[in-house]
């Protein structure tokens, strides 16, 4: 009798355990359904649901539609950073200088997607590639504040994936939270994850992707009979080649002495005060300063 009592009293223990358990799972299942509810609702109708215009880096969209055209006068195809689309705006470059350049938020990964764009919907031979590019812009590992919104979002798409090597996307999965913007919700909208980071344009250095992206480019026009070369834009004269030593003994360790062998004694220095910062000519003086073809491309 009394084995028969103790039995029954450790059943009933056990059944409102399991009572417990799944009335636990049940609420917690409750509560992360009303949490993806109330998300997915503020991302809607308070953060997403945007149109490409309106989103952060929206100039990353116009020129990767850019890149996609049939552009039959186009000559010369320009990619390159922000410093290059102040020389050649994107925006005005359309007939035989075609600019595609962008930012360098999108690293020389995003370069590379731009340009396989431009070539494979413009098949013909005699074409000329000229990268521009700030040699702090060569730093660029993916991980700044602006690669979710500037590189996660409009190229971390199943279009893009077969141009990643291994290395990109180990550091596409060290952003926090890239695997969002499987949700288009989160994809249109203005969120981004934090990420630590020094934006320094004192930093010159050659990350890996870079090195890998910058051959990659070379070998895509190859592959394409496109000439490809890369050129400097114009820096403040508060820098000085002193500051390049890391940067050339980089050059050396890499191999890509052919890349950059006109590189430095192109560089067209300008006085500081005509910076908005340590990279950029301030906006007012862009037509004065740099003209219609200030590289004469």
């Amino acid at each position: 009798m009394r084995f028969w009592v103790e039995t029954k009293n450790s059943f009933t223990s056990n059944s409102n355990m399991m009572k417990d358990l799944l009335r636990f799972i049940s609420r917690f299942s409750f509560f992360i359904l009303t949490l993806c509810c109330v998300v997915s609702f503020y991302f809607y109708f308070f953060v997403g649901n945007l149109s490409e215009e309106e989103l952060i880096g929206s100039g990353v969209y116009h020129t990767i539609r850019k890149s996609k055209k049939i552009e039959p006068k186009a000559e010369v195809i320009l990619i390159g950073d922000s410093i290059g689309n102040q020389i050649y705006n994107n925006k005005d470059y359309n007939d035989r200088i075609y600019s595609l350049c962008s930012n360098q938020a999108i690293s020389m990964v995003g370069q590379y997607n731009l340009l396989k764009n431009f070539l494979e919907t413009n098949k013909r031979d005699s074409l000329e590639v000229v990268l521009i590019y700030r040699l702090s812009s060569f730093r660029n590992d993916l991980r700044q504040n602006l690669t979710f919104n500037y590189f996660i979002k409009p190229f971390y798409k199943r279009e893009y994936l077969e141009n990643y090597s291994q290395n990109v996307l180990r550091q596409i999965k060290k952003i926090p939270g890239y695997w969002l913007v499987h949700s288009n919700t989160v994809r249109m909208s203005r969120w981004s994850p934090s990420v630590q980071s020094i934006n320094n344009p004192n930093n010159f250095r050659l990350s890996d992707i870079s090195v890998e992206y910058l051959i990659a480019c070379d070998k895509l026009c190859e592959k394409y009979n496109a000439s490809f070369k890369l050129v400097a834009p114009f820096m403040s004269n508060e820098f000085s080649m002193n500051d390049f030593g890391s940067f050339q003994e980089s050059i050396v360790k890499h191999n890509l002495q052919t890349y950059f062998s006109k590189y430095f004694q192109n560089i067209v220095w300008l006085d500081k005060k005509y910076f908005s910062d340590k990279s950029h000519i301030k906006k007012d003086l862009i037509s004065e300063l740099l003209g219609k073809n200030f590289l004469n491309l």
